[in-house]
């Protein structure tokens, strides 16, 4: 965790929606945690601390190796009694219990990663028992002032209360009307033993005017007669709290928790207030909820659908499970994450749109038509399909299709399915919709990165066969005649040897060149210099092999051609056009001109050789790209590109022309300044 020194700073204001919370926050003794005073905090975990102070949903940032603790007021009710003991002090330390399964996820996020738990379990102690509970969060790194990962953020979702409802909707569906209520209900509550420990069902025998068990779970035995309790809440048709478990059964009780089962609840067996009770239910408590209004409700539907398994003919039974279907299909259609809607007419007007759809398109739809919502851009492409689906009947799915949305450029994944009438006519569509824009941009970009990745390792390639025959022809030379001289057998020659060392050499720094210039590290130390003369003192140097080749030098070479260069920049620029005109027109003459132009410094190398191809002469400034016939000539290829990085980082440029006569000429155009 990086840390500023202290300094004399003001207190730091953090705003946040409550204003209790704000003024424990600020009061805290921050100087006794390992944070320090909040003065000395780094400005990115302040601008952290500001926001979520003022997120209204509970949030908690996490920083320094310690995965120190600072969180909002939502999250001090998660803290329950261990806040505000725990502010600024280390997660490990607040959450045991937790940290075997968090800690994992947290070295993680500071190596970067995001992540997203989706309903994870927890047991927290907050309302003085170990209570179950559920959360949805994400973990995201965060920066501080340097820009290293410091800490993460934990914006959290409490799920406690969706899934139990999930849990207990599934309950009473598995209690629906069925033709053998006892066993059916014996399974259905045997399988939510996280809200239902145990249960006894207790049923009126009118030939034998009492109640008799039908039906329980979670018990290995039947208990010892008929519990007082559940007498009277069939006698008064109404729930009766249970204090004592293991007195109702006649022995202590243990769910799936381990801990006891403490109390319990009977309840009358009716589908209504106003319908004779059909018999009696004692549920248990679990000992990890708190018997809430939502806990209570649930347990009183499970008596009504009790009632109604018992006393429901096949009619109630069709129609309890057609509005079920209707509304699992409406809750699927709501809940999908992506944009559904559907149209009813001829006018494609809109009745009833999810979220998504909503959202993808960024204002209230229903109750318009599609003309009424959407401009050309829109129309022009997608209402005559809408037209030709509502009159054919036939689906249309269309694939990644350009849609542009509120200034967006999408991509989606669209299907057009027509909804049909009683009468079998075309009554309305279903759009289903899916926007793939991040999908297709990430492939598009994966195929791109894989074309590049193919592209260098084959330059790779040819550089290390090219660099590895360069190599060895002057290294080879050098041996053989070092071995001779060890031998005896000749006296070593100083200009073949230095000729091979100084070949050694250019091949060499070609290759460092071209690292610096990969590197963003090809400095120029600029001077006033003249071209001309820099011209005249590398043909002066190369008067030898220019004479051993048979390639005699034209010049037309301007007097005061003077810039600020780097002139052992611009002479490697030079070099190489010169040694490419006698490696590829070798016994032809040698064009040089300089000369001044529209303010620039002009130089042109030309040869009189077979030339290049137009479509060839942007291809040979690429690395390890070599003329025609290079199996001929020596090189790695480097030499062009390199005075092209040169030229350009002055200002410059360079291409290659073609002569009239034949041959090529390369041009090199500067700023004088």
């Amino acid at each position: 965790m990086t840390t500023p020194a202290s300094s004399p700073a003001p207190q730091p204001r953090f705003s946040t929606t409550d204003g209790d919370f704000e003024r424990l926050f600020l009061s805290h003794p921050w100087e006794r945690t390992p944070l320090g005073p909040s003065a000395s905090w780094p400005l990115s975990l302040r601008s952290y601390a500001r926001m979520i102070l003022a997120l209204p949903t509970p949030a908690i940032i996490f920083w320094g190796p310690d995965h120190l603790q600072l969180y909002n007021a939502g999250y001090a009710t998660i803290m329950g009694p261990r806040h505000p003991r725990f502010l600024g002090a280390p997660y490990a330390e607040c959450w045991p219990d937790t940290y075997p399964t968090i800690h994992p996820w947290m070295e993680r996020v500071l190596r970067g990663e995001v992540l997203e738990v989706v309903n994870a379990p927890f047991t927290l102690t907050r309302h003085g028992f170990e209570e179950e509970t559920y959360f949805t969060f994400t973990f995201s790194p965060l920066r501080d002032d340097t820009g290293a990962i410091a800490g993460f953020l934990q914006p959290v979702v409490e799920r406690t209360s969706e899934v139990l409802a999930a849990r207990r909707m599934a309950t009473l569906r598995r209690l629906a009307p069925d033709t053998h209520p006892a066993p059916a209900v014996s399974e259905a509550l045997k399988a939510n033993a996280l809200d239902v420990p145990f249960s006894l069902v207790y049923l009126w025998n009118e030939p034998e005017q009492r109640l008799v068990l039908s039906a329980r779970s979670g018990l290995a035995h039947d208990p010892p007669g008929v519990p007082e309790a559940l007498r009277r809440a069939f006698a008064g048709n109404r729930a009766e709290s249970i204090e004592d478990v293991a007195e109702l059964l006649g022995a202590p009780h243990a769910g799936v928790w381990g801990d006891p089962t403490r109390t319990a609840l009977a309840l009358p067996i009716r589908r209504s207030a106003g319908e004779a009770t059909r018999g009696a239910l004692v549920v248990g408590i679990s000992p990890r909820l708190r018997l809430d209004s939502a806990y209570r409700e649930f347990l009183e539907a499970m008596a009504r659908e009790i009632s109604a398994n018992l006393a429901a003919g096949q009619e109630r039974i069709a129609r309890l499970d057609a509005e079920r279907e209707r509304q699992n299909l409406y809750d699927f259609f709501m809940q999908t994450p992506a944009p559904l809607c559907i149209l009813a007419g001829p006018s494609h007007r809109f009745v009833l749109a999810n979220p998504s759809y909503v959202a993808m398109v960024g204002r209230e739809v229903t109750g318009k038509t599609v003309r009424e919502l959407f401009g050309p851009e829109v129309l022009d492409t997608y209402l005559p399909i809408l037209d030709r689906v509502y009159q054919s009947g036939e689906t249309f799915v269309g694939k990644e299709m350009p849609l542009r949305l509120n200034d967006r450029d999408l991509l989606i994944d669209l299907s057009y399915v027509p909804l049909r009438s009683g009468g079998g006519g075309v009554s309305g569509i279903l759009v289903f919709a899916y926007d793939l824009t991040a999908e297709a941009t990430a492939r598009r970009r994966s195929e791109s990165l894989a074309a590049e990745l193919q592209t260098a390792v084959r330059a790779r390639d040819e550089f290390l066969g090219i660099a590895s025959h360069e190599l060895k022809t002057p290294l080879t030379s050098l041996r053989l005649q070092i071995q001779m001289a060890q031998r005896g057998l000749s006296t070593p020659d100083p200009d073949k040897l230095i000729k091979q060392a100084n070949r050694l050499a250019r091949l060499v720094e070609d290759m460092l060149d071209i690292s610096r210039i990969n590197a963003g590290k090809l400095a120029l130390e600029r001077a006033p210099a003249d071209l001309t003369a820099l011209v005249n003192d590398v043909l002066d140097r190369f008067h030898p092999q220019l004479v051993a080749v048979g390639s005699p030098v034209r010049r037309e070479l301007s007097p005061d051609v003077v810039g600020t260069w780097d002139a052992y920049r611009l002479e490697q620029v030079i070099t190489n056009l010169i040694t490419n005109a006698m490696k590829y027109a070798p016994g032809k003459p040698i064009h040089v001109v300089t000369a001044r132009r529209d303010g620039e410094a002009v130089l042109v190398v030309s040869d009189e050789g077979r030339g290049i191809a137009p479509e060839d002469r942007e291809r040979v400034f690429g690395r390890f790209e070599r003329g025609a016939g290079s199996h001929e000539v020596s090189g790695l290829g480097l030499g062009l590109h390199i005075s092209r990085q040169i030229v350009e980082a002055h200002g410059g440029r360079i291409r290659v022309d073609g002569r009239p006569a034949g041959g090529a000429a390369f041009v090199v155009e500067l700023p004088l300044n």
